[in-house]
Order: structure tokens, then sequence, then C-alpha cells
């Protein structure tokens, strides 16, 4: 974790797994370019402004829009990421009880099959089948596996977030409502907005964007942080995206 001063948006993005993919890495740079330069001032904002009048600015309404929309791409990046992951695991682990004598044309073999698929990127370079090329390299293997381990938990939180919000569902429990979906309210300590979501147990949840940010971002903000967001009055209802 680093201070925001100190958060290098290449460095850092360079340091996650896949993406040296030019296409990947774009789109990781996308939403944390969003994040730091557009929501976190209006977020800045808008809590001055609630501070001021001590009432809950129209402005909001903006706010709690684009926090949402930036959540549904966090979600599809990391979805993403995750099928080239585990495709990428799954061939590393089956290379493993290739006999090595064997392991070159079962590699050329998976080369082959994501090479075709690429037949449609005619004009731009390609990326995925010079990583599966790297599978032999147990280094590059390891690291892919720790991403997608330290980011199971985030990936999880997201998606159940992302459920109530785009699809008024409660996640794992197929055509059960959500309660009150994509009711963002104000969080007077940082000036995000947080949702809560109900789980299939029946319990609550809470799901703060700047928190999410700073974890995915790898950003040390504790001294704003809330595990328990201070409750304002609800900020809007906006109705979710369907898929």
């Amino acid at each position: 974790m680093v201070k925001r001063e100190e958060f290098s948006l290449f460095g850092w993005s360079m340091a996650v797994p896949l993406c040296d993919d030019l296409w990947l890495g774009m789109q990781l740079r996308n939403i944390a370019v969003v994040d730091l330069s557009i929501i976190r001032p209006m977020e800045a904002e808008i809590l001055e402004l609630w501070y001021q009048t001590e009432r809950t600015p129209p402005e909001i309404m903006m706010l709690t829009g684009i926090s949402q929309m930036w959540l549904f791409s966090l979600y599809e990046f990391l979805r993403t990421w995750r099928q080239k992951a585990k495709h990428i695991i799954k061939v590393a682990d089956e290379y493993e009880t290739v006999q090595p004598r064997k392991r070159e044309k079962f590699l050329k073999g998976i080369l082959d099959v994501a090479e075709s698929k690429h037949k449609f990127v005619q004009r731009v370079p390609r990326f995925y089948v010079g990583q599966l090329q790297k599978i032999p390299n147990a280094d590059f293997v390891k690291s892919v596996r720790d991403y997608l381990a330290n980011t199971e938990e985030l990936f999880t939180h997201i998606s159940h977030a992302r459920m109530m919000l785009a699809k008024h569902e409660i996640m794992g429990a197929q055509g059960f409502m959500a309660e009150a979906p994509g009711y963002g309210r104000l969080n007077t300590f940082s000036g995000s907005i947080y949702w809560q979501y109900t789980l299939k147990d029946e319990s609550l949840d809470v799901l703060d964007r700047r928190s999410v940010a700073n974890t995915f971002l790898g950003i040390d903000e504790s001294e704003m942080d809330s595990s328990e967001p201070h409750e304002e009055e609800p900020c809007e209802e906006n109705s979710g995206q369907e898929k």
C-alpha cells in the first residue's frame, strides 16, 4: 500500500499480471484515471458542500451515477482478467502432467487454438498468445495465481453489489429481489458513495466505493476509510443497468 501522492499509474498497472497486454492494460488504467482524476475530486467537492449546507446537495446525483458506472467497469475488468487467468492456470496445470518430451507439442496445440481465436484481429498487436507461451515459466504462472487469489475477496464483494445494482437481485438467490437496489448513501468521512446489499443468508453488507478503489489500487487512506460509513440520508434511487 502507498500514500495517494506516491501512487504511480504505470508502475501500478505494469505490476498487475497479464497487463503487459496493451488493451487489458489500457482498460485497467482507465479505471484508475477515472477514479483519481474525476470521481475523487467530485467526492471532495460534494463533501465540502454537504458540510457547508448540512444537507445533501443535488450534485450528488451525478456522483451516484458515475460511481455506479465505475463499479461496473471495475467488475468487467476483473471478470475479463479472471477468465484469462483461469485459462492460463488450467493450461499450466495440464502442462505439468504432460511428459517432458511431449510438452512442446502440447503447448503448440494450445497456441494454435488461441491463434485461431484471433482471426478477426488483423491490424493491431496480439498479446494473449504470447502470454500462453510463458506457461513453462513457473514465476509467471505463480504471479497469475497470486493475483487471482489476492483479488478473490474483492471480486466477490463487487459481484454481490453489482448483482444488486445491475440486476436488482440477490447474488446466489436467483429470482429473489434485492432491497432498494441502487439506493446510494454518502460516506461523510470521505465523500464516497456506498451501498448496502442483502446476502442470501439475509444478512447485510456494505460496499463503499472509495474503499474498493483504495484496495484495488493499493492506496492507503486509512485515516479516511471507515469500515462502517457514517450514514447520511440516502442520495438517490438510481435504476440499475441490465446486462
